[in-house]
C-alpha cells in the first residue's frame, strides 16, 4: 500500500486527463515495481517515448511541454511515496529525464520540490525527507552542476543543510550528495559559490571533524587544491593536508571513532596516502592496528583496500609498503572458506579477502621481481606464521614457490621439512606445501639429487602410516609423485609422447633408488637382522639385468621393481609382499626363455601384471598407469586382448531393462575430472583400513566386538597364522574382482581397465593391426545398456570410450607392406560392416560422432588394399565393400544419426566415392516392395507388402550425394567419368518418371519431403553441369542429351496445376518453382554459355554452383 500522500496524488491526477497517453501512463505502475529490470525498462520506454513526441511536436510547431511537465510534476510528487520500489524507480526515472531534456529547468524542478515535497508536521519527515533527497540527487547525477548558477546552487545547499540537521540517519545521504556535488563542480563556481556555503564543513579544524566531515575535507582538497589552500592554512595551519604533522590526527578520526564499522572513507585516505610514501607507512601501520581487532569491525572494508591500493602499484616498494606480516597474517585468517551456517556479512568478508589474497599473488607475478617473492615468502615462512598456518596459507605459499627456481624451491623445502614438529594441527598444511614442491619442482635426475631430504622425508611419513592411521594422507604423497606425469600435468595432449614417458621413468627410477640407498645405510648402521625387503630387491634387481630386453624395457621393469620393494612392501605390507612374490615369478620365468625372449613377451608378461592391480588405491594406480604408458611401444595383440577381456561388456540378450546412456561431453575434458570422480572416498581410506583390520581381528578371535580398549591385542603364533588367513582370503576376492569375478567394484575395475585402453590407442605408433580387432568392442562398451542403477558409473565408462574412438582420428600413416602382409582386403571389409553395424546401434549424436572416427581408421587401413588396384578394379572392390551396408542402412527405421555416418565416409572415400552415385540414384528412387510374412494373407493383398527402403533414409541419401558430388568428383578420370555420366542419366530417367508419377497419382501427395528434396537434388545438379563445362579434365555431353529437359519441363509444368496447391505443400511448390526458373534458362544457356560471373538463375552467379 502506498501513503497517503501517494494516494492524493494520484486521485488529483485521475481528476483531469493527463496529456500522455494511456500507454505511457501504465508506465508509471511499472517504475514502482521492486523488480530492476522492470524499473530501466520502463525508463527508457518513458523517456524515449517523450522524446519522440517532443521533437514531432518541434517538427510542427507545436508546444510539446505538457507532457514533460506532467511527468516531472508525477514523478517529484511519487517520491513522496515510502514503498522502496517507488523511490528507487521514480528517483531513476528522473534522473534520466533530467539528463534527457534541458529544456526541464532546474529553477522548474525546484519549484516542483517545494509545493509537492513539504514537510509539514514532523512525521513527515520519515518520507517527505527521502523524497527531497531523492530529487536533489537525481538533479546532480543528471550532470546539471557544470552550469548550475549560483541561486540554484545556494537553494540545493540550504535544503541540504536543513535536513543534515533533522535526523542522523539523513547525514549519509546529505553528505553523499555533497560529495558528489563537489567532484562535479568547476573550481571556480566551487571557490566563488560552494566553499562560502559549506565554511562551517571546510574550514573546520582536524580535532572538530568527524569522519564524514574529514572525508568531505579530503575530496575538496583533491579537486579543489587551490581553491581550499588558503582555507586550510588557517583552518589546520598547512595547505596541505596529508601532510605528515597530521596523520595522526586523521588516523586518530579514521580508526578511533567510536563506530561499529570501518568507514568507507578509509578506501579514499588509502588510496591518497598510497601517493606519499613518506607518511603512507604510519597511516598503514594504523590501519592494520584497527583492521586486526576483530572488535572493531564486522565488515569486508578492510578487505576491499587491497585491490583499491593493487590498481595503483607500479612499483615493488609499493606492493612490499601493503603487503606487511601482520595484514598478512589478517588476510590469511580470514581468508577461510565460506560455511553455509554463516551470515551474510561473514561470508562477504570470506570472499573478499580470498579476492584480495587473489590480487596479491596477481600482482607478485606482474611485477616480476624475484626479490619480492622471496621477502614475502621469508614472512610467510617464519616460526610465528608456520605456526598459525591455513588452507590459505598451504595455498598461497605454493603459488609463491611456484615462480621460484629449483635451487630456491630446495632450500625452502628443507626449511620447511627441518621446522616441522609432530602432531601439530597445522602440519598437514606444511606437508601439502612440500607436496606442491614434490610435484612441481623435481623434474629432472639432477632434481633428485638436489631435493634429497624432502623426498627422505615422505619416505618417513610413509613408514608411519604403518603406525598411525592419520599419517595415511601424507603417507600419499610420494605414492602420488611416483605416479604423476608432470609432462601431461603441464602439457596436455591427445597423443602420447614416448619422449615424456621415458623421462618420467628415469626421474622416477632417480628418485626410489634415492630411497633405496637410504634404505641400505640404515641397514648398515643398524645392530639387528638384515631388511628382508632389501634383499628381494637386490636379488630382483640383478635378475632384471639379465633380461635379454632393450634398455627401455628394463628401465620399466625396474620401475615396478622399485617402487614395490621401496615403498609399496611399506605402505601396504600385504600387497606389497604379493606384487614382489608376482614380480619375481614373471623374471625368473622370463630368464628361463632365454634369447629367445622377445620384448613383446615381456611386456606382456608385465601388462599382465599390471591387470591384477587394476583395484589398488589412487594413488598406488597412478603408478600402474606411469608403467603402462612405458609398456605401450612394445605390448602386442595378446596383451591387448588380455586387456579387453576385463572391459567387453558379457555378451547378453538385451532384456529391455537396459538403457543406453545418453549424455553430453568435450573432447578436451581431462582424464583427471574422471580420476576425481572415480576415487570418491579414497580420503577417509585410513578409516576403511582400520575397520577392516578390525574385522580380520575380530575374525580371528583375538578381540570381542563389544571391546573398546584402546590397546592393541597380543596375539599368540596359532592366532597370527588365523589372521594371515582372513587377510589373504580378502586380499584374493579383491584380485578376483581385478581379474573380472563377482564383486561390487567389478564397475571399477572395467573403468580402470579402459583407461589403460585409451593410454593405448593414444600411443600414436601402436600397431594399427592390433587395434583393429578391438573397435567393436569399444563401440559396443560405449553404447552398452545398463540398469538404471548403474547409469551414472557407465555414464563415465561411455565418456571414456568417446575418448578412446577419438583418439584414432589422429592415425592417419601406415606401414603398407606391414598392413598387406598381416591382414586382407575380405577380412578389412568384414571388419568394416561389423563396426559400421555398431555405429548404427548409437542413438546419442556426440558419440556417434566419436565412433565414426574408428570407421574412418578402418577405411584408411582399407585404403592401402584399394589404392593399389587398377581404376575398375578399385570401383569394384569400393561397391563390394559399401554397397551392401549402404543398401541395408537405407531399410533401417531406426538410427538417427546413420546419414552423417555415411556422408563422413564417402567424403573421406575420395575419387572412388563416384562409382557409387548409379546405386544411389536406384536406392533414391526405389519403391520396391517385400511380401511381409503374414500367415493367412495373400501376396496380393497390399496390407501384406511393404517398402524395402524407408523413405527417410532416401531424403538423407541425397545428401549423401551432394557431398560425393562436391568432394569427390573433381578427382574423377576414367572409369569414375564413365560412373558420372550413368549417375547424370540415370537421375534425369527416373526423376521424369518420378514426376509423372506423382502428378498422375490419386488423393493426397505422398513422400513430399522426398519429392521436395530430390526436386532440390535435381536443380543442384543442373548447376553443377554448369561448373563441368568449363572444367578442363571433366567433359560430359550437354544436359540435353543427358536428361530430356523439354519433357522434365513439361511434367513440372504438369505438377504445378492444382496437385501443389495445398497449404501444407508450400515448400514442395516453392522447391519445384526453383526449378522450373533453372530448366527454363537451362534450355536458353543450350544454344549461348555465359562467361565466368555471369548472371544464371535469380541472380545465381556461376560462383554460386559451388555451394
Amino acid at each position: 500500500m502506498g501513503s497517503a500522500a501517494e494516494e492524493t496524488t494520484m486521485e488529483s491526477f485521475s481528476k483531469a486527463p493527463p496529456p500522455i497517453p494511456q500507454p505511457l501512463m501504465d508506465l508509471f505502475w511499472d517504475l514502482a515495481e521492486i523488480d530492476e529490470a522492470k524499473q530501466l525498462d520502463a525508463t527508457a520506454k518513458l523517456v524515449g517515448s517523450l522524446r519522440e513526441d517532443f521533437d514531432t511536436a518541434n517538427k510542427k510547431g507545436e508546444s510539446a511541454s505538457a507532457g514533460l511537465e506532467y511527468t516531472l510534476t508525477r514523478l517529484v510528487r511519487g517520491l513522496a511515496s515510502n514503498r522502496k520500489g517507488v523511490r528507487w524507480g521514480f528517483g531513476t526515472a528522473l534522473t534520466v529525464l533530467l539528463q534527457e531534456f534541458s529544456e526541464l529547468k532546474t529553477s522548474k524542478v525546484l519549484l516542483e520540490l517545494e509545493n509537492h515535497l513539504k514537510i509539514v508536521v514532523p512525521s513527515d519527515i520519515k518520507t517527505i525527507a527521502v523524497g527531497q533527497l531523492t530529487v536533489l540527487m537525481a538533479i546532480v547525477n543528471s550532470g546539471r552542476m557544470a552550469t548550475i548558477n549560483a541561486s540554484h546552487l545556494r537553494a540545493i545547499v540550504d535544503i541540504l543543510l536543513k535536513l543534515e540537521t533533522e535526523k542522523t540517519y539523513l547525514r549519509a545521504g546529505v553528505h553523499e550528495i555533497f560529495l558528489k556535488m563537489i567532484e562535479q563542480l568547476p573550481s571556480e563556481t566551487f571557490q566563488r559559490s560552494l566553499l562560502p556555503l559549506l565554511k562551517g564543513h571546510l574550514t573546520k579544524s582536524l580535532a572538530e571533524l568527524d569522519l564524514d566531515g574529514l572525508v568531505l575535507l579530503l575530496k575538496a582538497t583533491q579537486f579543489h587544491q587551490k581553491a581550499m589552500e588558503s582555507s586550510l592554512k588557517q583552518s589546520i595551519g598547512t595547505g596541505d593536508l596529508l601532510d605528515a604533522k597530521n596523520i595522526d590526527a586523521i588516523n586518530k578520526i579514521l580508526f578511533q571513532t567510536s563506530t561499529r564499522v570501518l568507514h568507507r572513507g578509509v578506501l579514499d585516505f588509502a588510496v591518497a596516502f598510497q601517493l606519499r610514501p613518506d607518511v603512507f607507512p604510519s597511516f598503514w601501520t594504523a590501519f592494520v592496528q584497527c583492521a586486526t581487532k576483530e572488535s572493531a569491525w564486522k565488515a569486508k572494508i578492510p578487505f576491499e583496500v587491497i585491490p583499491a591500493l593493487l590498481t595503483n602499484v607500479t612499483e615493488p616498494k609499493q606492493l612490499l609498503a601493503i603487503l606487511t606480516q601482520p595484514f598478512l597474517f589478517f588476510l590469511l585468517k580470514n581468508s577461510t572458506e565460506v560455511r553455509a551456517a554463516e551470515s551474510e556479512s561473514l561470508k562477504a568478508m570470506h570472499m573478499a579477502a580470498s579476492s584480495a589474497l587473489t590480487g596479491i599473488l596477481a600482482a607478485i607475478k606482474a611485477t616480476k621481481d624475484q626479490t619480492v617473492n622471496a621477502k614475502i615468502l621469508n614472512l610467510l615462512l617464519s616460526n610465528e606464521a608456520v605456526e598459525q598456518t591455513s588452507r590459505s596459507w598451504s595455498g598461497f605459499v605454493s603459488g609463491l614457490i611456484h615462480r621460484l627456481d629449483a635451487e630456491q624451491s630446495a632450500k625452502v623445502a628443507d626449511k620447511l621439512v627441518g621446522n616441522l614438529k609432530e602432531d601439530t594441527p597445522t602440519r598437514n598444511q606444511v606437508v601439502k606445501v612440500l607436496e606442491s614442491i614434490l610435484t612441481d619442482k623435481i623434474k629432472t635426475v639432477e632434481d633428485v639429487a638436489r631435493f634429497g631430504k624432502l623426498i627422505l622425508f615422505f619416505e618417513q611419513e610413509a613408514l608411519r602410516s604403518e603406525n598411525d592411521a592419520s599419517s595415511v594422507g601424507t603417507a600419499r604423497g610420494l605414492l602420488k609423485y611416483l605416479g604423476v606425469s608432470t609432462a601431461d600435468h603441464h602439457r596436455p595432449s591427445p597423443t602420447l609422447d614416448m619422449a615424456d614417458v621415458e623421462k618420467e621413468v628415469s626421474l622416477k627410477v632417480a628418485v626410489l633408488k634415492v630411497l633405496l640407498e637410504k634404505s641400505k645405510d640404515a641397514q648398515s648402521t643398524s645392530t639387528g637382522s638384515k631388511d628382508e625387503s632389501n634383499v628381494a630387491n637386490a636379488d630382483l634387481l640383478k635378475s632384471i639385468a639379465k633380461l635379454p630386453i632393450g634398455p627401455k624395457l628394463k628401465a620399466t621393469f625396474e620401475l615396478m621393481a622399485l617402487a614395490t620393494t621401496t615403498l609399496w612392501i611399506r605402505v601396504r605390507p600385504i600387497l606389497g609382499q604379493e606384487i614382489l612374490a608376482e614380480l619375481t615369478d614373471v623374471v625368473a620365468g622370463l630368464i628361463k626363455v632365454g634369447k629367445k625372449l622377445t620384448d613383446e613377451t615381456a611386456a606382456g608378461k608385465l601388462s599382465g601384471l599390471l591387470l591384477t592391480l587394476l583395484a589398488v588405491e589412487r594413488a598406488v594406480f597412478a603408478t600402474v598407469e606411469l608403467v603402462f604408458k612405458s609398456l605401450c611401444p612394445f605390448l602386442g595383440e595378446d596383451a591387448v586382448s588380455a586387456l579387453f577381456d576385463l572391459v567387453e561388456p558379457a555378451e547378453e540378450e538385451d532384456d529391455g531393462e537396459g538403457q543406453p546412456i545418453d549424455f553430453e561431453s568435450s573432447d578436451e575434458e581431462d582424464d583427471d575430472d574422471m580420476s576425481d570422480v572415480e576415487e570418491s572416498g579414497v580420503e577417509e581410506e585410513a578409516e576403511v583400513l582400520a575397520v577392516v583390520d578390525r574385522a580380520a581381528l575380530e575374525a580371528t578371535g583375538a578381540v570381542e566386538t563389544e571391546d573398546t580398549t584402546e590397546s592393541e591385542p597380543d596375539l599368540d603364533d596359532a592366532a597370527m597364522f588365523k589372521l594371515d588367513d582372513v587377510l589373504s582370503g580378502i586380499l584374493r576376492s579383491r584380485k578376483a574382482a581385478k581379474n573380472g569375478g563377482p564383486a561390487a567394484n567389478e564397475v571399477d575395475a572395467r573403468f580402470r581397465a579402459l583407461r589403460l585402453v585409451h593410454l593405448f590407442f593414444s600411443f600414436p605408433h601402436a600397431d594399427p593391426l592390433v587395434i583393429l580387432p578391438f573397435l567393436r568392442s569399444v563401440i559396443r562398451i560405449a553404447n552398452e545398456r545398463v540398469p538404471v542403477s548403474q547409469r551414472e558409473r557407465q555414464s563415465q565408462m561411455t565418456d571414456l570410450s568417446g575418448k578412446v574412438l577419438q583418439s584414432l582420428k589422429q592415425r592417419r600413416k601406415f606401414d603398407a607392406d606391414r598392413i598387406r602382409a598381416g591382414t586382407s582386403r575380405e577380412d578389412l571389409a568384414e571388419l568394416m560392416g561389423e563396426v559400421i553395424e555398431e555405429t548404427g546401434k548409437v542413438q546419442n549424436a556426440v558419440l556417434h560422432r566419436q565412433c565414426v572416427e574408428a570407421v574412418l581408421f578402418v577405411q584408411r587401413v582399407l585404403a592401402v588394399f584399394v589404392g593399389a588396384l587398377k581404376k575398375s578394379a578399385a570401383g569394384k572392390a569400393v561397391r563390394e565393400i559399401y554397397l551392401p551396408w549402404l543398401e541395408r542402412f537405407a531399410g533401417l527405421k531406426t538410427c538417427m544419426f546413420g546419414h552423417l555416418l555415411w556422408n563422413a565416409v564417402f567424403g573421406s572415400l575420395g575419387e572412388h566415392a563416384v562409382v557409387l552415385l548409379p546405386n544411389l540414384v536406384d536406392l533414391i528412387f526405389s519403391e520396391e516392395t517385400i511380401v511381409k510374412d503374414r500367415p493367412g494373407q495373400l501376396p496380393t493383398d497390399p496390407d501384406s507388402h511393404y517398402r524395402k527402403y524407408q523413405m527417410i533414409r532416401q531424403v538423407q541419401l541425397c545428401g549423401t550425394v551432394k557431398i560425393i558430388i562436391t568432394q569427390s568428383v573433381a578427382k574423377a578420370t576414367g572409369t569414375e567419368l564413365n560412373e558420372l555420366k550413368e549417375f547424370f542419366t540415370k537421375f534425369g530417367q527416373e526423376y521424369v518418371k518420378h514426376l509423372k508419377n506423382v502428378a498422375s497419382s490419386d488423393g493426397p501427395l505422398k513422400g513430399k519431403k522426398l519429392l521436395e528434396d530430390i526436386t532440390d537434388l535435381a536443380r543442384f545438379l543442373i548447376l553443377y553441369h554448369r561448373k563441368l563445362d568449363k572444367h578442363a579434365a571433366i567433359k560430359l555431353q550437354p544436359l540435353e542429351e543427358l536428361w530430356s529437359l523439354k519433357k522434365l519441363t513439361k511434367s513440372v509444368d504438369q505438377l504445378l496445376g492444382e496437385k501443389l496447391a495445398a497449404k501444407e505443400l508450400k515448400a514442395v511448390r516453392k522447391a519445384i518453382q526453383n526449378l522450373k526458373q533453372t530448366l527454363d534458362a537451362q534450355l536458353k544457356l543450350e544454344k549461348v554459355q555465359p562467361d565466368d560471373g555471369a548472371v544464371l538463375v535469380n541472380g545465381d552467379s556461376a560462383e554460386a554452383m559451388k555451394e
